[in-house]
């Protein structure tokens, strides 16, 4: 077993039997199925919260007519004071459900994929999505027209996007695809647009889910969700070739089993322990933190920000889906100013705006924890435009730190750190949260503000240490 994998170890390192294909039919087909994915899950997520604080609020014995009129009068927001902390237990369990097991199934898969392909595990998180969604549908469907069922169901339904290995899953496939088939020149051009897909997807769908939901029902909207990502799988499935040429020789079979071979781990902390020239390892290990904390904070803060606008603002879903789709256009608008203006145009380094999109998130967290009014939340948004080009912009810093039959090692271990992290950011945030939301809501913002700051001392040591001798890559 072990020869086997030594030896195709080796034809990735020679570019023999394995490795980047030559060309691939459609250079730019995995966006559209990104997009439209993104745009499926977001739909749902969007009024998901909303479905389970009814569904909380009914099974507590509370009427149809509270339940359906929430934070809407003294009454009613009295009523959802005393279910937000059961809805934000819930939202921590699921995140919980979705950092373990895919956070340690994505330790092996990036190593894996270097050998065997990326669309492989690019079509597990799509077929994971599609039935996560169909069963956020189902449970709808009998919840509004059978029985109540507890709100629990839907930390249930996330099961089989977990146990395919869920976000982390897809991150790594992207990430390695688009590396594939870009250069060094063009990957933070890559890694932007995904980015910016990313957005758009979750801006069209936050615009459009409260008007979807107002024409139809809330079980045609989740079935709406469902179609969108099943249509992304089917469209990734025939349009999206592999960026890898894997052997003809190995079976599906072993294959499989090499996924879980201890020498796909053993490789990984080889590659990212070894010595390095000119403190490269310190500035990779650096690297792969940053990320780390950013996914922390989006962890914690994406379990608790509709609760937070309804405690703070007493928002209704319409304001809070404006909100997120504005808050999206104007992300979106950030990536693309970044990419296209200040990097291929005034050639602005990676390293200086993944360091501009740090700062920007850290002011961001402080508007954020200290807002009175809604309309804070828009001023911030525009404010800290470029907040989102720090992670496209250190991971393309990343993937010119190592050779290219490493960076699939490299995105495992970033995607399994950041997904292991929303371990301790779903009790950390949640337990600030419930014991602090009705004297400083904001509170848990100054955590996610800290862990920026953290970021940026860890950007200045990169910086300082490149000016010790590491080569001009990091620039």
């Amino acid at each position: 077993m072990e020869e086997k994998t030594e030896s195709a170890r080796e034809n990735i390192l020679n570019n023999k039997k394995y490795g980047k294909r030559k060309s691939v039919r459609f250079k730019y087909a995995l966006e559209p199925a990104y997009f439209v994915l993104y745009y499926a899950f977001n739909l749902t997520s969007a009024v998901l919260q909303n479905q389970m604080l009814k569904q909380t609020c009914l099974k507590k014995g509370y009427s149809m007519d509270i339940c359906t009129n929430l934070n809407t009068n003294d009454e009613t927001k009295a009523v959802e004071e005393l279910i937000q902390p059961d809805v934000a237990k819930i939202n921590m369990s699921i995140l919980l459900l979705n950092s373990i097991f895919p956070g340690t199934f994505s330790l092996v898969l990036g190593s894996w994929s270097d050998i065997y392909g990326r669309k492989k595990i690019l079509m597990l998180s799509f077929i994971g999505y599609s039935t996560t969604l169909g069963l956020i549908a189902l449970f709808s469907f009998i919840s509004e027209n059978v029985t109540t069922l507890s709100p629990w169901v839907y930390f249930f339904s996330e099961m089989p996007m977990t146990f395919l290995g869920g976000w982390p899953t897809l991150d790594i496939a992207v990430c390695c695809y688009v590396a594939d088939l870009s250069t060094d020149k063009t990957r933070s051009f890559r890694l932007g647009l995904i980015g910016f897909f990313n957005f758009f997807g979750s801006a069209t769908a936050y615009f459009t889910s409260s008007y979807i939901l107002a024409a139809t029902n809330i079980t045609i909207l989740f079935i709406i969700g469902f179609a969108c990502s099943f249509t992304a799988m089917l469209w990734a499935l025939f349009m999206v070739d592999d960026s890898i040429e894997p052997s003809e020789h190995v079976s599906n079979g072993e294959q499989f089993k090499q996924i879980f071979s201890p020498l796909r781990i053993k490789e990984i902390f080889n590659s990212l322990c070894k010595i390095r020239p000119m403190k490269c390892r310190q500035i990779l290990w650096a690297l792969i933190a940053i990320p780390t904390l950013i996914v922390f904070t989006m962890h914690g803060n994406g379990t608790l920000n509709y609760l937070f606008v309804r405690e703070q603002f007493e928002w209704s879903l319409r304001q809070w889906t404006t909100y997120e789709s504005i808050n999206s256009v104007l992300s979106v608008t950030g990536i693309f100013i970044g990419v296209m203006v200040l990097k291929k145009g005034l050639q602005i380094s990676d390293m200086k705006l993944g360091i501009l999109g740090l700062a920007s998130f850290t002011v961001d967290a402080f508007i954020k924890a200290f807002a009175t009014k809604g309309y804070m939340l828009y001023v911030s948004s525009g404010v800290t435009l470029f907040r989102l080009l720090s992670t496209p912009m250190f991971r393309s810093v990343m993937s010119v730190a190592v050779p290219h039959h490493e960076i699939g090692k490299v995105y495992s271990l970033t995607t399994c750190f950041e997904a292991l992290s929303g371990l301790g950011a779903g009790p950390l945030y949640t337990a600030i949260y419930n014991n602090t939301f009705t004297v400083f809501t904001g509170a848990y913002h100054l955590l996610t503000a800290t862990a920026f700051i953290i970021g940026l001392i860890l950007a200045g040591f990169i910086v300082r240490w490149k000016s010790q001798g590491v080569t001009n890559q990091y620039d």
